[in-house]
């Protein structure tokens, strides 16, 4: 997966005249992939039953963090976004289908988690 939007991001560049400037779009969608994960950080924290204020922190203290930080520098960096980005959307699809007024989780949804946790 990482590998294969490296590919299409090069071509991308190239089609639109960014032939040199490769690196500009790749860290934009490094920082929009970033950005991604720290609100889904945010919606785990809030769903977890935290309030909004020590949240906000939380996800604030995600998006800072050096360790974080460097996915978006170094473009390498790029597979431990998507991973975290597929990891959180495992536990928030996770914890919204079990945890609630009726939890169920119908076996498809298993097979969908089974998939995202494979990409991660």
């Amino acid at each position: 997966l990482v590998t294969l939007s490296y590919a299409a991001e090069w071509l991308l560049c190239q089609r639109f005249g960014y032939g040199g400037r490769e690196m500009q779009p790749m860290r934009l969608v490094s920082c929009v992939v970033h950005s991604l994960n720290a609100a889904l950080v945010l919606q785990l924290i809030l769903r977890l039953g935290v309030t909004r204020p020590w949240a906000l922190l939380g996800a604030a203290l995600f998006a800072a963090h050096p360790i974080h930080i460097e996915n978006i520098v170094y473009l390498v960096g790029r597979a431990d976004a998507l991973a975290t980005l597929f990891s959180l959307l495992v536990a928030l699809i996770y914890l919204r289908r079990t945890c609630g007024r009726t939890p169920s989780l119908p076996w498809y949804m298993y097979l969908v988690l089974i998939l995202l946790t494979a990409i991660a």
